[in-house]
């Protein structure tokens, strides 16, 4: 539609519609989802009315006619944000020890599992460790997954720049990020003894990602 035949009862039909009927499938979905997100539809409403300030701006229309809208004319939906349910400290800790827990070989499989379960039990130990870090530094995956030793600072953390996160940051490191990384660096000394552990090198982490974990 041309921008003189744009109406603010046309924008409100339209915005009615992409919330109530609107069907769609995500990709990679196999349903099919009816009606957007009250916040999907309030951004494709601003979306129409910048258009129709352009047009303003152009000539094409005299004024914008969501300006004149009436109060009783809905154009934006109301947006009820979830509340998080976030965990506790305590379920915190005790997901984090669940992780890392050894696994349990039964007896009659203690010869076939001899071979593999310390490779198992080593990278449950990994995940662990990046999920801890994750909590301690509200770092994303891509900047968790780039740290190396030489970003720890005596008090602080270097965070990498991303896509998302162009500019590097520094960081404090709370008391329990401290632990973390002494017990991550004791672990890699005791696995290869000739290193000095203050010149560690390399990535900290050997994982990217904990969720399937």
């Amino acid at each position: 539609m041309k921008p003189a035949k744009l109406h603010a009862a046309t924008v409100a039909d339209w915005g009615n519609r992409l919330r109530t009927g609107a069907r769609f499938k995500r990709p990679g979905a196999k349903t099919i989802h009816v009606g957007y997100a009250a916040d999907s539809v309030n951004k494709c409403v601003e979306t129409i009315n910048r258009l129709l300030q352009i047009a303003v701006e152009h000539g094409a229309i005299m004024r914008n006619p969501l300006d004149a809208a009436p109060p009783n004319l809905r154009l934006r939906h109301p947006v009820r944000p979830k509340k998080p349910v976030l965990p506790s400290t305590e379920m915190m800790r005790k997901l984090f020890d669940e992780i890392e827990k050894p696994i349990e070989v039964p007896t009659e499989l203690a010869n076939l599992a001899a071979s593999f379960s310390p490779l198992l039990n080593r990278e449950r130990l990994d995940v662990g460790e990046f999920a801890r870090y994750l909590a301690y530094s509200g770092n994303r995956l891509s900047e968790a997954g780039a740290m190396t030793w030489d970003r720890v600072k005596e008090r602080t953390l270097k965070i990498p720049g991303t896509k998302t996160q162009a500019a590097e940051r520094e960081i404090p490191q709370i008391p329990s990020m401290i632990t973390l990384l002494e017990k991550i660096r004791a672990r890699r000394v005791a696995a290869d003894p000739g290193t000095d552990p203050a010149k560690l090198t390399g990535p900290i982490f050997r994982v990217k990602e904990c969720q399937k974990s």
